[in-house]
């Protein structure tokens, strides 16, 4: 078994995607990301209730001005969360650096306690945060050919990637036998 690395409180709580270098292809991935971590953080019974992700993103684009970023406290207390998980996209591709079909997403985790002002996780030891990647197996380039199927694997790999933030914060099973082996 693998240890969860930090228990959140049971709090509401906000999931914040901040995609600042543009890597996500669309907009409503960023949607998809958070959904798919609350509904994770749901399902493992982690907090009593997550704020959507639509709500917490109309709030920053209703919000910033002149480009300047929001400050993360002032979109928490916007939605009414006591506890925010930040995620801050660092990389988003389908194919690795031969070209091959791989898709990978590098997110990095922070999680701040709003009413003690504090981040909580991880330490200050690791100030950007903890690093999460998430691939999906090696898919067909075949699903590359037309654009529903490019933004299916899209979506696939935003839902690994909730799922995979997700388990750092309750323990799980190791199970990745075979999940090297190639195309299915």
């Amino acid at each position: 078994m693998i240890p969860a690395q930090h228990e959140l409180a049971r709090e509401r709580t906000a999931v914040l995607v901040d995609d600042p270098t543009n890597r996500l292809p669309r907009t409503s991935l960023r949607v998809e990301l958070g959904e798919s971590l609350g509904v994770a953080l749901l399902e493992q019974e982690l907090v009593p209730e997550v704020v959507a992700t639509r709500d917490v993103i109309a709030f920053v684009r209703g919000n910033e001005r002149d480009r300047k970023p929001i400050a993360m406290e002032k979109v928490a207390a916007g939605v009414g969360a006591d506890q925010l998980i930040y995620l801050d996209v660092t990389e988003f591709s389908l194919v690795d650096r031969d070209g091959s079909p791989r898709p990978t997403a590098t997110i990095w985790v922070r999680v701040l306690d709003i009413k003690g002002r504090e981040r909580v996780f991880p330490g200050p030891e690791e100030p950007r945060g903890v690093e999460i990647t998430a691939q999906l197996r090696e898919v067909s380039p075949d699903l590359y050919r037309t654009p529903s199927s490019r933004r299916a694997v899209e979506e696939a790999l935003v839902a690994k990637a909730g799922i995979e933030i997700s388990k750092l914060f309750y323990e799980h099973e190791r199970i990745d036998l075979g999940e090297n082996l190639g195309s299915r």
